[in-house]
């Protein structure tokens, strides 16, 4: 579908994001516009930031097995 140099410049522009956030030189922000009695939408998205301690146990097994 995509040839083998742009496979490869996608997955290096992708490493160099995940990078990028990891050090804290990148930003996502999201807005949600919603009425105000609509209900349906969190007034914070502090929930997203509740981590398992495990986690990133979980995230680097997962990665290793996607290795094998």
């Amino acid at each position: 579908m995509f040839g083998a140099d742009f496979v490869r410049m996608w997955r290096l522009y992708l490493a160099g994001t995940v990078a990028g956030f990891h050090v804290g030189i990148l930003q996502l922000f999201q807005i949600v516009f919603a009425r105000n009695d609509s209900g349906q939408v969190p007034r914070t998205r502090a929930h997203l930031y509740q981590q398992d301690p495990e986690a990133p146990n979980k995230r680097c097994e997962a990665h290793l097995q996607e290795l094998e």
